[in-house]
């Protein structure tokens, strides 16, 4: 995993799978990273 800090200071973690167009999951509440391992 990486973090990126945005200019605003918010620190977002990334996960890089695969190798075609980038695509972004969010989730609405407080669930772990490993809510989207069916999708990806």
């Amino acid at each position: 995993m990486q973090t990126l800090t945005t200019t605003g200071e918010t620190r977002i973690t990334v996960e890089q799978h695969g190798d075609g167009q980038p695509l972004i999951l969010l989730h609405g509440g407080m669930a772990p990273r490993q809510y989207w391992n069916s999708v990806i």
